[in-house]
């Protein structure tokens, strides 16, 4: 006849403590070779492509959820829409890009026109 017999009814605490560190140490290792890694595709980013474009102006001080103001009392859109029918109405040329640009009725006008009249003429 066999006798077992019964285990401790305590923990291991000395094992679970050395399972907490060395997991602690793998996760620190790993975190440093994750930093190494990022920091090494930065440098070579900002080598390639070099350092990124300036923040376009949004006409905030701040930009960010928290510093918008609220959509019934923003004036920028109305301003915007109207800047854009302006040029929209208007003749010019951008200076930026050189491209010029006639009004929309005046475009419209002309494409009628040509279609009407079979294309355009050499």
């Amino acid at each position: 006849m066999t006798h077992f017999r019964q285990e401790r009814d305590q923990p291991a605490i000395g094992k679970a403590v050395l399972v907490g560190m060395v997991s602690m140490v793998i996760f620190a290792i790993g975190v440093a070779v994750a930093g190494r890694i990022l920091s090494g595709t930065e440098a070579g980013l900002k080598e390639a492509v070099g350092e990124p474009p300036p923040v376009p102006d949004t006409e905030l001080s701040e930009v960010g959820i928290v510093n918008q103001p609220m959509f019934d009392v923003d004036r920028r859109t109305p301003l915007r829409i109207e800047r854009a029918g302006r040029w929209l109405r208007s003749y010019g040329r951008d200076e930026k890009t050189g491209a010029i640009h006639i009004p929309v009725e005046r475009a419209m006008d002309l494409m009628v026109s040509e279609a009407q009249g079979g294309g355009r003429k050499p």
